[in-house]
């Protein structure tokens, strides 16, 4: 079975679509556990401070000081590698077979 040049053509650029939209995915993964991540690391030792340390009339508040653009660009990211793969897959049921 022979291909022509722009079928093999096609077959690499879909192949190399899908790999980069695997590669965004697993980045949005990423960042948004790394905020979990950091998340749960803040809040275990203000805990660990509110039960430890204690001041006459003083409290100790848990405050998220955690990067937010971490979760939000780990989501764009996430949205944009489904975005892409779904094209492909719209792109791939438009092409006429012969």
């Amino acid at each position: 079975m022979f291909y022509d040049k722009l079928t093999l053509f096609s077959i690499v650029v879909s192949r190399k679509q899908y790999i980069f939209a695997k590669y965004l995915e697993i980045a949005g993964i990423l960042l948004c556990a790394l905020y979990l991540y950091d998340f749960i690391v803040q809040y275990s030792i203000t805990q660990y401070f509110i039960h430890n340390i204690h001041i006459a009339d003083h409290y100790i508040v848990f405050h998220n000081d955690s990067n937010s653009m971490y979760i939000i660009t780990g989501l764009a990211l996430m949205i944009i590698s489904q975005i892409i793969l779904k094209g492909k897959d719209l792109k791939e049921e438009q092409e006429p077979t012969i």
